[in-house]
């Protein structure tokens, strides 16, 4: 059961340090003096902080300066270029991965890799995918801050578990303390929907927000809800899992599979399954196994009657999502992506068209990159404990 957090020395300080890292973040740099007018601040609070940060490179002086009643004020900004992590994107059977900055730019990737279904196989398989850039980031004279690690599946971030992801046969992984004690770097282990949409707060389509929602479908469906800057999560961490959400009263009391209604309705399970049903008696078994994605859609574009009832059930129940992940979360913005958006992006105009118009829908702006991304911003707010305070009203 958690508690509510004290105000002790300790939390306040990681309170006003998360409020100027913001600061600075989100307006590309400022000078002390300004950052300690703006949040009401001590001036000598925020020098310490800032201080603290700059030994640490996380903050640097920029060499520019403000003026201010002929005073000359530094400015201090992220130290993006110098701080550097490993990106690793867990799929359901593969594994891919990136070096990048604080900035987003990536510097080095590895060739994606197919996993085997076996568990102990798989992981050493992913131990030898992760040396290889850990050892590449090591020769690049920077700070290696870490390693993020995205699944498909629900995890337990405070201790790095994966609870379930039944392709690689994971139940109950411990993947952050097998990685850390490898590599001697800090890890975390995070969903796949939450560090997208960290991405798309930190770079991508919701910047200039703090409430925002992500849906990803893929294989499955995941929304990650972003609410006062951080990751929602729920009670059990499960929070997003909108694939379970029912369509009919037959699907009341029914026993909780790893796919749910939605999922079966518009994720990628149930479009092929859809799509294979209709042309079993058209397709020899090889054809049927080639059927995918662009496939579907391209179907439909060329205006193909077989497909018609499948995609006009993927947009209707789509935009039901979209309405009741907006009633819930009410965010400032929700965002489209994965693997069925690339080609099914032709279709926001009749989404649109079925949902309220107070709902703000955008595609992301990332795309895969969100992985790593959002790792980086994942580890980044683990090693400077970001914590903020919310207001009751």
């Amino acid at each position: 059961m958690e508690t509510y957090l004290s105000a002790i020395p300790s939390i306040m300080r990681s309170v006003n340090q998360t409020a100027i890292l913001e600061y600075i973040r989100r307006n590309n740099g400022a000078s002390r003096a300004v950052i300690a007018k703006e949040l009401g601040l001590s001036l000598p609070s925020v020098v310490r902080i800032i201080d603290d940060l700059l030994e640490k490179n996380f903050l640097y002086f920029t060499g520019d300066y403000e003026e201010s009643g002929g005073r000359k004020r530094p400015l201090v900004r992220f130290n993006t270029h110098m701080n550097i992590s490993v990106g690793i994107a867990v799929g359901q059977k593969n594994v891919s991965g990136v070096i990048l900055d604080l900035g987003g730019n990536e510097l080095a990737d590895e060739q994606k890799r197919d996993l085997s279904p076996e568990k102990e196989k798989n992981i050493e398989e992913l131990i030898d995918f992760i040396e290889k850039l850990v050892e590449q980031a090591k020769g690049m004279d920077k700070i290696l801050r870490g390693i993020s690690i995205s699944v498909p599946a629900v995890t337990e971030p405070k201790n790095g578990v994966v609870k379930k992801l039944l392709a690689l046969n994971w139940e109950d992984l411990a993947l952050r303390n097998i990685v850390q004690e490898r590599f001697s770097l800090p890890c975390i282990v995070e969903n796949d929907a939450n560090i997208a949409a960290l991405a798309e707060m930190w770079y991508g389509c919701g910047k200039d927000t703090y409430n925002l929602s992500l849906i990803l479908l893929q294989k499955g469906i995941g929304v990650g809800l972003i609410v006062g800057g951080g990751i929602y999560r729920g009670a059990t961490n499960a929070a997003g899992e909108l694939g379970h959400m029912i369509l009919s009263k037959e699907d009341l009391k029914r026993k909780q599979e790893e796919f749910g209604p939605i999922e079966h309705a518009i994720a990628g399970r149930g479009l092929l399954k859809q799509a294979r049903d209709i042309l079993r008696d058209k397709c020899s078994d090889k054809e049927l196994e080639m059927i995918d994605y662009q496939y579907i859609f391209s179907a439909y574009d060329n205006g193909e009657e077989w497909v018609q009832p499948i995609v006009e059930q993927f947009v209707n129940v789509l935009s039901m999502v979209i309405i009741e992940t907006a009633a819930v979360i009410n965010p400032e913005r929700i965002v489209l992506t994965g693997e069925i958006m690339k080609y099914a992006s032709k279709l926001m105009n009749q989404i649109e068209d079925r949902i309220y118009d107070n709902i703000h829908l955008v595609m992301s702006s990332l795309g895969d990159r969100a992985a790593y991304l959002g790792g980086a911003v994942s580890l980044f707010h683990r090693e400077m404990e970001y914590c903020v305070i919310h207001s009751m009203y």
